[in-house]
Parts: C-alpha cells; structure tokens; sequence
C-alpha cells in the first residue's frame, strides 16, 4: 500500500533501493529482501 502511494509521488526505483538498504543494516536482511521482492512486483505492474 505505502510502496504504491510513494511510487505515485515520483520516488524512482533507485530511490527505493536505497531505502532497502537502509533496512537492511536496521532491521536484516530479510525484511529488506521481503520488502524489495514486493517493491518489484509493485514496479512492474506500473510498466
């Protein structure tokens, strides 16, 4: 739901990937995977 708000708001793949990172560091690495996997999705419905 808040991927596919921001994504509306011109935030760029890039961007996102970023803030992956930063889950990643703060709260492991496999929340940043599960939310990375359901950002892809999200993208590629919009293309």
């Amino acid at each position: 739901m808040h991927l596919k708000a921001t994504h509306n708001t011109g935030v760029t793949r890039d961007d996102v990937r970023e803030i992956f990172h930063q889950v990643a560091v703060y709260a492991g690495l496999p929340a940043a995977n599960a939310g990375f996997s359901i950002a892809k999705k999200i993208f590629a419905e919009d293309e």
